[in-house]
C-alpha cells in the first residue's frame, strides 16, 4: 500500500517537465519570429532621399551710386549766360589769377539789339556772377551785331563792350539788382557809332 503515492509524484513531475518544455518552445519561436519578421520601417518602402539645400552665391551689396561732381565755376557761368542770353550767347572766358580772383568775359551776338534789354541782361548776369564770398576782379560783356554799309553789304562788327567799374564793384548791392543804374555801375569801353546814341540814352532802372 505505501508504494502508490510515489507513482503519482512521478507522473506530476513528468507533466511539469512537458509543460515547461512547451512554454520554452513557444518563447523560443516568438523570439525567432521577431528576429525574422521585417521591421515596420522596411515594410514602408525605401526612405525618401534627403535633398540638400542648393548653395547660392552670397548677395552682393551694391555700392551707392556716386553723385556727379559739382560743375566748375566756368561751367556755372556759361550755364547762367546761356539762360540769360539764349540764342544770343556765344562763349565765356573765365580765368583765375594767383590771388584767387576771377575774371569773367562774356561774348554775345545780338541780331536786333535793344539798348535797354541788353543793359538789363548784363546787370542780371553780373548779379548772378557775384555771389557772396566770390572774388571777382573783372566782369565784362562784349556784344557783336551785323551792320549794313551804304553799298548793302552785311558785316559783323563790334556792337558794345562794357565792364563793371572796379571802383564801385565793392559797393554794389547785387541783392537789389533791379535798382542798379547801368551807367552808374558799368563803364562802356566801346560802342558802335550807329548804336552810340541809343546806348547813352538808355539808363534803365
Amino acid at each position: 500500500m505505501p508504494a502508490a503515492p510515489k507513482k503519482k509524484s512521478g507522473c506530476l513531475r513528468l507533466l511539469l517537465i512537458i509543460t515547461g518544455c512547451s512554454l520554452g518552445a513557444l518563447i523560443l519561436m516568438a523570439v525567432i519570429g521577431a528576429l525574422v519578421s521585417p521591421s515596420p520601417q522596411t515594410e514602408q518602402g525605401p526612405a525618401t532621399p534627403v535633398t540638400r539645400p542648393e548653395k547660392r552665391p552670397p548677395a552682393t551689396v551694391q555700392a551707392p551710386a556716386e553723385s556727379p561732381p559739382a560743375p566748375s565755376l566756368p561751367e556755372q557761368v556759361e550755364e547762367l549766360a546761356r539762360k540769360e542770353f539764349g540764342d544770343r550767347f556765344e562763349r565765356v572766358f573765365v580765368t583765375q589769377d594767383t590771388t584767387g580772383t576771377w575774371n569773367i568775359i562774356i561774348n554775345v551776338f545780338d541780331e536786333n539789339p535793344g539798348a535797354a534789354s541788353l543793359q538789363r541782361s548784363i546787370i542780371r548776369l553780373a548779379a548772378l556772377c557775384h555771389p557772396e564770398g566770390l572774388k571777382v576782379g573783372q566782369f565784362e560783356v562784349a556784344a557783336w551785331s551785323n551792320f549794313v554799309d551804304g553799298l548793302g553789304n552785311v558785316e559783323r562788327k563790334g556792337l558794345v563792350r562794357a565792364h563793371l567799374r572796379p571802383e564801385v564793384a565793392p559797393k554794389v548791392n547785387w541783392k537789389n539788382e533791379v535798382m542798379i543804374e547801368f551807367h552808374a555801375a558799368f563803364a562802356t569801353e566801346f560802342v558802335h557809332p550807329a548804336f552810340k546814341q541809343k546806348w547813352a540814352d538808355s539808363d534803365i532802372l
